[in-house]
């Protein structure tokens, strides 16, 4: 998963710690990616940042919210 600023023109700082989730089989889930995450010192939500995915291959039909930039799992996929 990527994270962008929506800013590039300002100096900032992302801290964009480990995010961790648990899911039922049949019935997918979601991963908060922000909830632990700050951008220039105060909270990182999907006004200031853009979340995208890069690399998942291995989880077909996973997508990112873009209200609430969750990592979206699909009941498809095996727990």
């Amino acid at each position: 998963v990527q994270i962008l600023t929506t800013q590039p023109q300002q100096t900032t700082t992302i801290i964009a710690l480990d995010d961790s989730g648990t899911f039922t089989s049949g019935s997918g889930g979601r991963i908060s990616l922000l909830a632990n995450d700050t951008f220039s010192g105060g909270e990182a939500h999907t006004g200031n940042v853009t979340v995208s995915l890069t690399g998942v291959n291995s989880i077909t039909g996973s997508s990112i919210d873009p209200d609430t930039g969750d990592f979206l799992i699909p009941p498809s996929t095996l727990s």
